[in-house]
Protein backbone atom coordinates (compact mmCIF):
# COMPACT_ATOMS: atom_id res chain seq x y z
CA UNK A 1 0.00 0.00 0.00
CA UNK A 2 1.27 3.45 -0.88
CA UNK A 3 -0.27 6.68 0.40
CA UNK A 4 1.49 9.81 -0.81
CA UNK A 5 0.87 13.45 -1.69
CA UNK A 6 0.99 14.96 -5.18
CA UNK A 7 2.17 18.56 -4.94
CA UNK A 8 1.61 19.70 -8.53
CA UNK A 9 -0.69 22.67 -9.30
CA UNK A 10 -1.92 22.97 -5.71
CA UNK A 11 -1.46 26.73 -5.19
CA UNK A 12 -3.89 28.09 -7.78
CA UNK A 13 -7.62 27.84 -8.37
CA UNK A 14 -6.94 26.78 -11.95
CA UNK A 15 -4.80 23.90 -10.64
CA UNK A 16 -7.54 22.91 -8.21
CA UNK A 17 -10.13 22.78 -11.01
CA UNK A 18 -7.74 20.82 -13.20
CA UNK A 19 -7.08 18.19 -10.50
CA UNK A 20 -10.78 17.84 -9.62
CA UNK A 21 -11.62 17.28 -13.29
CA UNK A 22 -8.79 14.76 -13.63
CA UNK A 23 -9.85 12.80 -10.55
CA UNK A 24 -13.51 12.70 -11.63
CA UNK A 25 -12.84 11.70 -15.22
CA UNK A 26 -15.69 9.42 -16.38
CA UNK A 27 -13.35 7.18 -18.43
CA UNK A 28 -11.20 6.51 -15.35
CA UNK A 29 -14.06 5.83 -12.90
CA UNK A 30 -16.52 3.82 -15.05
CA UNK A 31 -18.81 6.79 -15.72
CA UNK A 32 -18.26 8.11 -12.18
CA UNK A 33 -19.58 4.89 -10.63
CA UNK A 34 -16.58 4.71 -8.30
CA UNK A 35 -16.64 8.20 -6.79
CA UNK A 36 -17.63 9.69 -3.45
CA UNK A 37 -17.79 13.05 -1.68
CA UNK A 38 -17.40 13.69 2.06
CA UNK A 39 -19.13 16.95 3.09
CA UNK A 40 -19.22 17.90 -0.58
CA UNK A 41 -20.91 16.94 -3.86
CA UNK A 42 -19.29 14.16 -5.91
CA UNK A 43 -20.04 16.08 -9.13
CA UNK A 44 -16.80 17.75 -10.27
CA UNK A 45 -18.35 21.10 -11.22
CA UNK A 46 -20.40 21.35 -8.03
CA UNK A 47 -17.40 20.26 -5.95
CA UNK A 48 -15.29 23.10 -7.37
CA UNK A 49 -18.09 25.60 -6.66
CA UNK A 50 -18.54 24.34 -3.10
CA UNK A 51 -14.78 24.49 -2.44
CA UNK A 52 -14.86 28.11 -3.64
CA UNK A 53 -17.85 29.02 -1.48
CA UNK A 54 -16.00 27.95 1.66
CA UNK A 55 -12.91 29.93 0.64
CA UNK A 56 -15.10 32.99 -0.03
CA UNK A 57 -16.90 32.64 3.29
CA UNK A 58 -13.64 32.73 5.27
CA UNK A 59 -11.73 34.89 2.76
CA UNK A 60 -8.87 32.39 2.50
CA UNK A 61 -7.17 32.17 -0.86
CA UNK A 62 -3.52 32.25 0.18
CA UNK A 63 -1.09 29.32 0.01
CA UNK A 64 -2.28 25.85 -0.95
CA UNK A 65 -5.76 25.72 -2.45
CA UNK A 66 -6.13 21.94 -2.06
CA UNK A 67 -4.37 18.74 -1.01
CA UNK A 68 -4.14 15.91 -3.55
CA UNK A 69 -3.10 12.41 -2.43
CA UNK A 70 -2.98 8.96 -4.03
CA UNK A 71 -3.67 5.62 -2.36
CA UNK A 72 -2.47 2.56 -4.31
CA UNK A 73 -2.38 -1.14 -3.48
CA UNK A 74 0.24 -3.78 -4.21
CA UNK A 75 -2.35 -6.57 -4.15
CA UNK A 76 -4.91 -7.26 -6.87
CA UNK A 77 -8.04 -5.51 -5.63
CA UNK A 78 -11.52 -4.88 -7.06
CA UNK A 79 -12.72 -1.32 -7.76
CA UNK A 80 -15.54 -1.85 -5.25
CA UNK A 81 -13.09 -2.88 -2.51
CA UNK A 82 -10.75 0.04 -3.29
CA UNK A 83 -13.62 2.53 -3.02
CA UNK A 84 -14.85 0.89 0.18
CA UNK A 85 -11.38 1.18 1.74
CA UNK A 86 -11.22 4.84 0.65
CA UNK A 87 -14.60 5.63 2.24
CA UNK A 88 -13.61 3.93 5.50
CA UNK A 89 -10.33 5.84 5.49
CA UNK A 90 -12.20 9.17 5.26
CA UNK A 91 -13.94 8.34 8.56
CA UNK A 92 -10.70 9.26 10.32
CA UNK A 93 -11.26 12.33 12.58
CA UNK A 94 -8.63 14.22 10.58
CA UNK A 95 -11.11 14.67 7.71
CA UNK A 96 -14.36 15.43 9.57
CA UNK A 97 -14.12 19.26 9.27
CA UNK A 98 -13.05 19.28 5.61
CA UNK A 99 -14.60 18.76 2.18
CA UNK A 100 -13.03 15.69 0.61
CA UNK A 101 -13.48 14.07 -2.80
CA UNK A 102 -12.63 10.40 -3.45
CA UNK A 103 -12.32 8.76 -6.88
CA UNK A 104 -11.21 5.21 -7.70
CA UNK A 105 -9.32 4.97 -11.00
CA UNK A 106 -9.67 1.65 -12.80
CA UNK A 107 -8.13 2.53 -16.19
CA UNK A 108 -4.68 1.06 -15.39
CA UNK A 109 -3.37 -2.32 -14.19
CA UNK A 110 -2.93 -0.78 -10.76
CA UNK A 111 -6.33 0.21 -9.32
CA UNK A 112 -5.86 3.23 -7.06
CA UNK A 113 -7.70 6.01 -5.23
CA UNK A 114 -7.32 9.76 -5.70
CA UNK A 115 -8.26 12.01 -2.78
CA UNK A 116 -8.64 15.79 -3.02
CA UNK A 117 -9.15 17.95 0.07
CA UNK A 118 -10.22 21.60 0.27
CA UNK A 119 -7.41 23.33 2.18
CA UNK A 120 -9.95 25.41 4.15
CA UNK A 121 -12.24 23.83 6.77
CA UNK A 122 -15.94 24.43 6.14
CA UNK A 123 -16.50 24.41 9.95
CA UNK A 124 -14.04 26.99 11.29
CA UNK A 125 -12.06 28.23 8.27
CA UNK A 126 -8.76 26.79 9.55
CA UNK A 127 -6.23 25.59 6.97
CA UNK A 128 -5.31 21.92 6.59
CA UNK A 129 -2.23 20.99 8.64
CA UNK A 130 -0.44 17.64 8.62
CA UNK A 131 2.66 16.75 10.65
CA UNK A 132 4.94 13.74 10.23
CA UNK A 133 3.13 12.13 13.16
CA UNK A 134 -0.26 12.82 11.52
CA UNK A 135 0.93 11.10 8.35
CA UNK A 136 2.25 8.15 10.34
CA UNK A 137 -1.11 7.83 12.16
CA UNK A 138 -3.06 8.01 8.89
CA UNK A 139 -0.93 5.28 7.31
CA UNK A 140 -1.41 3.02 10.35
CA UNK A 141 -5.16 3.68 10.24
CA UNK A 142 -5.23 2.77 6.55
CA UNK A 143 -3.13 -0.35 7.11
CA UNK A 144 -5.55 -1.54 9.80
CA UNK A 145 -8.50 -1.01 7.44
CA UNK A 146 -6.79 -3.07 4.73
CA UNK A 147 -5.82 -5.86 7.13
CA UNK A 148 -9.43 -6.15 8.27
CA UNK A 149 -10.45 -6.75 4.66
CA UNK A 150 -7.72 -9.25 3.91
CA UNK A 151 -5.72 -6.94 1.68
CA UNK A 152 -2.13 -8.01 2.32
CA UNK A 153 0.14 -5.01 2.71
CA UNK A 154 3.09 -6.66 4.40
CA UNK A 155 4.33 -8.97 1.63
CA UNK A 156 6.71 -6.43 0.11
CA UNK A 157 8.07 -5.39 3.53
CA UNK A 158 8.71 -9.02 4.47
CA UNK A 159 10.69 -9.51 1.28
CA UNK A 160 12.72 -6.38 2.04
CA UNK A 161 13.56 -7.61 5.55
CA UNK A 162 14.68 -11.00 4.19
CA UNK A 163 16.87 -9.17 1.68
CA UNK A 164 18.42 -7.09 4.47
CA UNK A 165 19.31 -10.20 6.49
CA UNK A 166 21.61 -11.29 3.67
CA UNK A 167 23.28 -7.89 3.34
CA UNK A 168 25.93 -7.19 6.02
CA UNK A 169 26.19 -3.49 5.09
CA UNK A 170 22.44 -3.05 5.59
CA UNK A 171 22.52 -4.79 8.97
CA UNK A 172 25.31 -2.42 9.99
CA UNK A 173 23.18 0.51 8.79
CA UNK A 174 20.23 -0.66 10.91
CA UNK A 175 22.43 -0.75 14.01
CA UNK A 176 23.61 2.82 13.37
CA UNK A 177 20.03 3.90 12.69
CA UNK A 178 18.75 2.47 15.99
CA UNK A 179 21.54 4.19 17.89
CA UNK A 180 20.94 7.59 16.25
CA UNK A 181 17.18 7.31 16.65
CA UNK A 182 17.55 6.87 20.42
CA UNK A 183 19.47 10.16 20.77
CA UNK A 184 17.57 12.26 18.20
CA UNK A 185 14.80 14.51 19.55
CA UNK A 186 13.09 15.14 16.19
CA UNK A 187 12.70 13.42 12.83
CA UNK A 188 14.63 16.24 11.15
CA UNK A 189 17.53 15.81 13.58
CA UNK A 190 17.55 12.06 12.88
CA UNK A 191 17.75 12.62 9.10
CA UNK A 192 20.67 15.06 9.55
CA UNK A 193 22.57 12.61 11.77
CA UNK A 194 21.99 9.78 9.30
CA UNK A 195 23.34 11.85 6.39
CA UNK A 196 26.48 12.58 8.40
CA UNK A 197 27.00 8.81 8.59
CA UNK A 198 26.33 8.31 4.89
CA UNK A 199 22.83 6.92 5.45
CA UNK A 200 19.35 7.79 4.27
CA UNK A 201 15.81 6.59 4.98
CA UNK A 202 13.78 4.82 2.31
CA UNK A 203 10.36 3.27 3.06
CA UNK A 204 11.21 3.45 6.75
CA UNK A 205 14.45 1.47 6.47
CA UNK A 206 18.03 2.81 6.50
CA UNK A 207 20.07 2.37 3.33
CA UNK A 208 23.71 3.10 2.62
CA UNK A 209 24.23 5.90 0.10
CA UNK A 210 26.16 4.56 -2.89
CA UNK A 211 25.50 0.87 -2.14
CA UNK A 212 24.43 -1.36 -5.01
CA UNK A 213 21.03 -1.89 -3.42
CA UNK A 214 20.44 1.87 -3.11
CA UNK A 215 21.78 2.70 -6.60
CA UNK A 216 19.57 0.04 -8.18
CA UNK A 217 16.48 1.58 -6.57
CA UNK A 218 17.56 5.08 -7.60
CA UNK A 219 18.19 3.92 -11.19
CA UNK A 220 14.77 2.23 -11.29
CA UNK A 221 13.04 5.45 -10.21
CA UNK A 222 14.96 7.46 -12.83
CA UNK A 223 14.08 4.97 -15.58
CA UNK A 224 10.38 5.16 -14.63
CA UNK A 225 10.54 8.95 -14.57
CA UNK A 226 12.14 9.09 -18.02
CA UNK A 227 9.73 6.48 -19.44
CA UNK A 228 6.75 8.60 -18.38
CA UNK A 229 7.50 11.15 -21.12
CA UNK A 230 10.15 9.82 -23.57
CA UNK A 231 8.83 9.37 -27.12
CA UNK A 232 11.91 7.75 -28.68
CA UNK A 233 15.00 5.71 -27.88
CA UNK A 234 17.20 8.75 -28.49
CA UNK A 235 15.22 10.90 -26.06
CA UNK A 236 15.26 8.09 -23.47
CA UNK A 237 19.05 7.70 -23.70
CA UNK A 238 19.75 11.44 -23.61
CA UNK A 239 17.60 12.04 -20.54
CA UNK A 240 19.28 9.25 -18.57
CA UNK A 241 22.75 10.36 -19.70
CA UNK A 242 21.92 13.85 -18.44
CA UNK A 243 21.28 12.21 -15.06
CA UNK A 244 24.79 10.70 -15.06
CA UNK A 245 24.20 7.22 -16.48
CA UNK A 246 25.65 5.48 -19.54
CA UNK A 247 23.20 3.44 -21.63
CA UNK A 248 24.02 0.60 -24.07
CA UNK A 249 20.85 0.37 -26.16
CA UNK A 250 21.84 -1.06 -29.57
CA UNK A 251 20.29 -3.40 -32.12
CA UNK A 252 23.08 -5.98 -31.89
CA UNK A 253 22.64 -6.49 -28.13
CA UNK A 254 19.87 -8.60 -26.62
CA UNK A 255 19.58 -6.51 -23.45
CA UNK A 256 19.73 -2.81 -22.62
CA UNK A 257 22.52 -2.16 -20.09
CA UNK A 258 22.49 0.74 -17.63
CA UNK A 259 25.85 1.78 -16.16
CA UNK A 260 26.01 3.72 -12.89
CA UNK A 261 29.15 5.82 -12.27
CA UNK A 262 30.55 4.99 -15.75
CA UNK A 263 33.87 6.75 -15.02
CA UNK A 264 34.55 4.84 -11.81
CA UNK A 265 37.10 2.01 -11.61
CA UNK A 266 34.31 -0.49 -10.88
CA UNK A 267 31.09 0.95 -12.31
CA UNK A 268 27.79 -0.69 -11.37
CA UNK A 269 25.96 -2.39 -14.25
CA UNK A 270 22.31 -3.43 -14.48
CA UNK A 271 20.40 -5.01 -17.35
CA UNK A 272 16.83 -4.13 -18.30
CA UNK A 273 15.68 -7.62 -17.28
CA UNK A 274 16.65 -6.81 -13.65
CA UNK A 275 13.65 -4.51 -13.35
CA UNK A 276 9.90 -5.13 -13.32
CA UNK A 277 7.11 -2.55 -13.44
CA UNK A 278 3.38 -3.29 -13.12
CA UNK A 279 3.91 -6.98 -13.80
CA UNK A 280 6.13 -6.53 -16.88
CA UNK A 281 9.89 -6.98 -17.15
CA UNK A 282 11.80 -4.14 -18.78
CA UNK A 283 13.01 -5.01 -22.28
CA UNK A 284 13.62 -3.39 -25.65
CA UNK A 285 10.08 -4.31 -26.69
CA UNK A 286 8.62 -2.80 -23.49
CA UNK A 287 10.57 0.44 -24.02
CA UNK A 288 9.54 0.76 -27.69
CA UNK A 289 5.89 0.10 -26.81
CA UNK A 290 6.05 2.82 -24.14
CA UNK A 291 7.71 5.31 -26.52
CA UNK A 292 4.89 4.79 -29.05
CA UNK A 293 2.21 5.27 -26.38
CA UNK A 294 3.83 8.50 -25.19
CA UNK A 295 4.07 9.75 -28.78
CA UNK A 296 0.37 9.04 -29.39
CA UNK A 297 -0.57 10.90 -26.19
CA UNK A 298 1.62 13.85 -27.18
CA UNK A 299 0.02 14.05 -30.64
CA UNK A 300 -3.50 13.81 -29.21
CA UNK A 301 -2.72 16.50 -26.65
CA UNK A 302 -1.33 18.75 -29.39
CA UNK A 303 -4.53 18.38 -31.42
CA UNK A 304 -6.65 18.97 -28.33
CA UNK A 305 -4.73 22.13 -27.40
CA UNK A 306 -5.03 23.41 -30.97
CA UNK A 307 -8.79 22.77 -31.06
CA UNK A 308 -9.28 24.43 -27.69
CA UNK A 309 -7.25 27.44 -28.84
CA UNK A 310 -9.21 27.74 -32.07
CA UNK A 311 -12.56 27.50 -30.29
CA UNK A 312 -11.38 29.84 -27.51
CA UNK A 313 -13.23 27.66 -25.04
CA UNK A 314 -13.89 29.64 -21.85
CA UNK A 315 -12.65 28.25 -18.54
CA UNK A 316 -14.91 27.21 -15.63
CA UNK A 317 -18.12 26.68 -17.57
CA UNK A 318 -18.66 30.27 -18.79
CA UNK A 319 -18.99 31.64 -15.25
CA UNK A 320 -17.33 34.94 -14.51
CA UNK A 321 -14.69 35.17 -11.79
CA UNK A 322 -12.87 38.29 -10.63
CA UNK A 323 -9.44 37.76 -9.12
CA UNK A 324 -7.62 40.68 -7.48
CA UNK A 325 -3.87 40.98 -7.32
CA UNK A 326 -4.11 39.94 -3.67
CA UNK A 327 -5.66 36.61 -4.72
CA UNK A 328 -9.11 37.69 -3.49
CA UNK A 329 -11.88 36.04 -5.50
CA UNK A 330 -15.48 36.98 -6.22
CA UNK A 331 -17.64 34.46 -8.05
CA UNK A 332 -20.29 36.31 -10.09
CA UNK A 333 -22.95 33.63 -10.62
CA UNK A 334 -25.62 36.02 -11.90
CA UNK A 335 -24.81 39.36 -13.41
CA UNK A 336 -27.09 42.38 -13.35
CA UNK A 337 -26.54 45.95 -12.22
CA UNK A 338 -27.90 45.58 -8.69
CA UNK A 339 -26.15 42.28 -8.03
CA UNK A 340 -22.83 43.57 -9.33
CA UNK A 341 -23.12 46.78 -7.33
CA UNK A 342 -23.71 44.82 -4.11
CA UNK A 343 -20.75 42.56 -4.81
CA UNK A 344 -18.47 45.52 -5.44
CA UNK A 345 -19.66 47.41 -2.36
CA UNK A 346 -19.41 44.33 -0.15
CA UNK A 347 -16.01 43.00 -1.16
CA UNK A 348 -14.00 45.87 -2.56
CA UNK A 349 -14.80 49.01 -0.57
CA UNK A 350 -11.80 48.17 1.64
CA UNK A 351 -8.76 49.52 -0.23
CA UNK A 352 -6.53 46.87 1.40
CA UNK A 353 -7.72 44.60 -1.40
CA UNK A 354 -5.64 46.76 -3.72
CA UNK A 355 -8.40 47.50 -6.25
CA UNK A 356 -10.25 50.72 -6.92
CA UNK A 357 -13.88 50.44 -8.02
CA UNK A 358 -12.90 51.55 -11.52
CA UNK A 359 -10.52 48.58 -11.74
CA UNK A 360 -13.36 46.25 -10.82
CA UNK A 361 -15.50 47.72 -13.59
CA UNK A 362 -12.66 47.27 -16.04
CA UNK A 363 -12.43 43.57 -15.07
CA UNK A 364 -16.17 43.05 -15.44
CA UNK A 365 -16.10 44.72 -18.84
CA UNK A 366 -13.60 42.11 -20.04
CA UNK A 367 -10.47 44.23 -19.86
CA UNK A 368 -7.16 42.96 -18.54
CA UNK A 369 -5.30 44.91 -15.89
CA UNK A 370 -2.84 46.18 -18.49
CA UNK A 371 -5.60 47.52 -20.77
CA UNK A 372 -5.88 51.26 -21.15
CA UNK A 373 -9.33 52.69 -21.61
CA UNK A 374 -10.65 56.15 -20.96
CA UNK A 375 -13.24 56.91 -18.28
CA UNK A 376 -15.53 58.19 -21.05
CA UNK A 377 -15.37 54.83 -22.86
CA UNK A 378 -16.10 52.98 -19.63
CA UNK A 379 -19.08 55.19 -18.85
CA UNK A 380 -20.53 54.63 -22.32
CA UNK A 381 -20.67 50.86 -21.74
CA UNK A 382 -23.05 49.09 -19.40
CA UNK A 383 -21.90 46.23 -17.19
CA UNK A 384 -24.98 44.21 -18.02
CA UNK A 385 -24.54 44.40 -21.79
CA UNK A 386 -20.86 43.63 -21.76
CA UNK A 387 -21.16 40.78 -19.30
CA UNK A 388 -23.89 39.07 -21.31
CA UNK A 389 -21.95 39.51 -24.51
CA UNK A 390 -18.52 38.35 -23.40
CA UNK A 391 -19.06 35.11 -21.47
CA UNK A 392 -15.33 35.02 -20.77
CA UNK A 393 -13.45 33.83 -17.73
CA UNK A 394 -11.02 36.29 -16.20
CA UNK A 395 -7.81 34.75 -15.01
CA UNK A 396 -4.97 36.19 -13.00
Amino acid sequence: MIYKAINRDNKTLEGMKKNIDYNYNASKTQDLKYTYGLNVSSDSNEMFEEFLQVKEEFNKFDGRQHIHTVMSFRDDISPKMALEIGKEFLKHPKFEKFQVGLATHIDTDNIHNHIIINSVSFVDGKKWQQSQQDLKDLKKYLRDICNERGVDLEENIDKTLKYYKNKPEINEAIEIYNELKSISKTYKELVIRLKEKGLMLSDGYPEILGSKFYEKKRLFENIKDTLSSATSKEEFIKDLEDKGYKINFTDNRKYVTFIVYPNAKKPLKFRDKNFRHRGETFSKEYFEKTFNKNLEKKNLKGKSDLTEKEEKKPFRDNKLYLVTKNNFVVNIKKIDDDFTKKKIDRYFKNKENGFEKESIIRSILGLTRGDERSDEEINQSTIETKAEGSGHEHER
